[in-house]
């Protein structure tokens, strides 16, 4: 019957482009090869089974075939799950790059910042404690001209080693650009904060001494500051933060600020 014959040079053309699609895929060496060349199987064994002149296929041709074609489609499905994994794990590692300090690993100041946004939100709705420490290097261009820049990019990877040992998780410290740095004290009190602050200067006076550099003095200008009703947003709270800092530098540094 034309309809049957139309049918089946409709089936021969929908299999020969498949297996065109596949075997070009595995001649450029595409990723998904494998799905594709899966989903083709039950065609081949058609094919195959056609020139076998199988009475079997004969009698149950629009069975195999509807089972071909779900198969196909069952492999397609998978396929394009996994692509799409691939294209979510992508996507995420290139919004981690752009959100990371290449030298030190930490957050950058963008993805700082945006933390920062997320953690004053949650303070303020919760009612919770919200501490923040800007962190300045004291004479870095003095380290990068005496031990070379070199040493410095040492330095600040080294600096970031001991932020990530001083808070609980790796989003709450950030490389602000240069030599400084932010750290994110959720659910820490003005007190609290500033007894950490000095701990982390103790630890950057040992860290000095493990780089083995002679004559290198490791110290920072902290300024620390804690949400207080007049802030209006993060912005407020982290320029109180800055303000300390600059307050730490000019009374003769390696010392921590708490803003007022």
């Amino acid at each position: 019957e034309p309809l049957a014959v139309g049918v089946e040079l409709a089936f021969r053309m929908v299999y020969l482009l498949i297996l065109g699609w596949a075997l070009h895929r595995l001649w450029r060496q595409r990723p998904g090869v494998l799905p594709a060349l899966a989903g083709m199987l039950p065609f081949a064994l058609i094919a195959l089974l056609e020139l076998a002149g199988s009475r079997l296929l004969i009698e149950y041709r629009v069975e195999v075939i509807q089972l071909a074609v779900t198969w196909f489609l069952a492999v397609s499905a998978y396929a394009l799950n996994l692509r799409l994994g691939r294209l979510r794990r992508q996507r995420d590692e290139m919004q981690q790059l752009a959100e990371t300090d290449p030298l030190t690993g930490l957050p950058n100041r963008r993805a700082g910042l945006r933390r920062l946004g997320e953690m004053f939100a949650v303070a303020r709705e919760d009612g919770t404690a919200l501490s923040v420490a800007f962190i300045d290097i004291d004479h870095f261009k003095a380290i990068n001209d005496d031990h070379g820049h070199e040493a410095g990019d040492r330095v600040l990877v080294a600096v970031a080693q001991a932020l990530r040992a001083t808070v609980r998780g790796a989003s709450e410290a950030a490389r602000m650009g240069g030599e400084e740095f932010l750290m994110l004290l959720p659910g820490v009190a003005a007190d609290s904060a500033v007894q950490r602050m000095h701990a982390l200067r103790v630890r950057l006076a040992a860290t000095a001494r493990e780089l083995g550099l002679e004559g290198l003095s490791l110290t920072a200008s902290i300024g620390v500051a804690t949400l207080r009703d007049g802030d209006a947003d993060a912005a407020a709270l982290l320029r109180r933060a800055d303000q300390a800092m600059y307050a730490a530098k000019r009374g003769g540094r390696d010392q921590v600020q708490l803003a007022g």
